[in-house]
């Protein structure tokens, strides 16, 4: 009975070893094999890579991982990544809050959205902020490449087979037109959807026309990204149907566009763009909209929204000139027309 149980155990051992070495080959193929290698037909991981740099690509990823529950994965991976990016250009302190939020959401033990690593990199992230250690702009990459290598041998694969990579093609075919039929959109004028665009929110009663020379400026050194602005040239405030078509045509248009502007001028509070700040910097995660914001440095509640989007959106840096505020729009627009073929 002994020698028939070390017999099992042996042959269950070995044909656990063939099963290690096999999913290994296969992964080293993956990871290794040339480009025109056959039958494989992506260039894994850098097609996995370059897909998640692209702000569609990054969105259609996210909607798969959100479905196959592990989107936790993809969003630490993204934190990590767009920390090292931050840090670069950081203070100590603010590398330092950075990593902190990271670390509560994503790091530690039974945290909100724990990701899968290993519990000695999970020990030594913790420690390096508990012992009060110099926090580099490098200080996630082994962390971050473990994870973007489980989701390229778990997930890849499977994704671009599936109905959301599908869905990112059709909608790049769509982006791969050379100058919009019109860059700008005026409410209540409707947009198609088609294109980079962005919404410019901000104030609007009782604020100067900023809108319109941001639109110029952006029309001018943007020929492809669609301005859509919420205000109109005529408005009769008088009629009371007026204010619905105009709560409704934001609405939807906000759900169109690619990116969102945010500028809170110093004229008033802007409470209602007080609230799409809010609501926008949850749903930009789930959408892949980008999102600008910028105070007037005499807006009453700059401090307010510095400071929140410190803690929940770190990642948005929030700027004090609406020069500085176009200048990160038309930064984030040569990024993507980069990545988008006339």
């Amino acid at each position: 009975n002994n020698m028939l149980s070390q017999s099992t155990a042996t042959s269950t051992l070995a044909l656990a070893g063939v099963a290690v070495t096999l999913a290994g080959g296969a992964l080293a193929y993956y990871m290794l094999a040339p480009v025109n290698a056959k039958p494989t037909k992506w260039r894994i991981p850098q097609d996995m890579r370059v897909h998640l740099t692209k702000p569609l690509g990054g969105a259609c990823f996210r909607r798969y991982c959100v479905k196959h529950l592990c989107d936790e994965m993809y969003d630490g991976w993204a934190a990590m990544t767009e920390f090292k990016q931050m840090a670069q250009r950081s203070t100590p302190e603010t590398r330092r809050a950075l990593f902190k939020r990271i670390l509560d959401l994503y790091i530690r033990v039974d945290s909100e959205r724990e990701v899968n690593i290993d519990g000695m990199s999970r020990e030594q992230l913790v420690a390096a902020y508990e012992n009060n250690q110099d926090i580099t702009p490098e200080i996630f990459d082994e962390v971050a490449a473990s994870i973007f290598s489980m989701l390229v041998l778990g997930k890849w694969i499977d994704y671009v087979e599936s109905k959301w990579y599908a869905e990112y093609q059709e909608l790049s075919l769509k982006n791969k037109i050379p100058v919009p039929s019109s860059n700008y959109v005026e409410c209540l004028d409707n947009y198609d959807g088609i294109g980079l665009s962005i919404f410019l929110g901000g104030g609007i009663s009782g604020c100067v026309d900023w809108q319109k020379e941001m639109k110029e400026s952006l029309n001018q050194g943007c020929p492809r990204l669609v301005v859509v602005n919420p205000r109109r040239e005529n408005f009769d405030t008088s009629n009371l149907d007026e204010t619905p078509k105009q709560i409704y045509w934001e609405y939807a248009h906000l759900r169109k566009v690619t990116a969102i502007m945010f500028w809170f001028p110093n004229e008033t509070l802007c409470p209602i763009t007080l609230f799409e700040l809010g609501q926008w910097c949850v749903l930009s995660r789930e959408k892949g909209v980008h999102i600008f914001v910028g105070c007037d440095p005499d807006y009453a509640r700059k401090e307010d929204v510095v400071v929140q989007l410190r803690y929940e959106r770190p990642d948005i840096k929030v700027v004090f000139s609406r020069t500085d505020l176009e200048a990160q729009v038309k930064e984030w627009y040569t990024t993507c027309t980069a990545m988008v073929p006339e």
